[in-house]
């Protein structure tokens, strides 16, 4: 179901246009002593069905998570700020695959806001959750 290209186009997106603080990816060596804020991206694949009576036709669901990242005492309005920046980045945005990756185009909905101030090993955040799906013909 190409989930390793959509996950790399995805992550493209983002490396591209987001500028405002350093990208945490899945399974990447990151060091986050070296920041006071950063952005976590997590992508997380859902369920997939046939969009089609016929044979061939599919659709896959996921969520795209970004989640601003602040040092406790830096104020709640940072990491909204960040939050804001991330949800406007990817409202309603339809993803192309960068040549030579060949992934399907990712369609990024509206996203929603969890804010969580509770520290968690040195952090809070402000998590912005982005449901997406893109079709398939085999």
């Amino acid at each position: 179901m190409k989930y390793d290209a959509v996950q790399q186009s995805i992550e493209e997106f983002v490396r591209t246009n987001w500028t405002a603080t350093a990208i945490q990816y899945d399974n990447v060596a990151f060091n986050s002593d070296i920041y006071t804020e950063y952005l976590q991206l997590t992508v997380v694949f859902g369920e997939g069905h046939s969009r089609a009576v016929t044979k061939g036709c599919y659709r896959q669901v996921g969520l795209l998570l970004l989640s601003a990242r602040t040092k406790p005492g830096i104020g709640s309005s940072r990491k909204l700020q960040l939050a804001r920046l991330a949800a406007e980045m990817v409202i309603s945005t339809v993803v192309q695959p960068v040549p030579p990756l060949v992934a399907p185009s990712v369609n990024l909905k509206t996203p929603d806001l969890f804010n969580d101030n509770q520290e968690r090993h040195g952090w809070v955040m402000a998590q912005v959750s982005c449901p997406f799906y893109y079709d398939l013909e085999y």
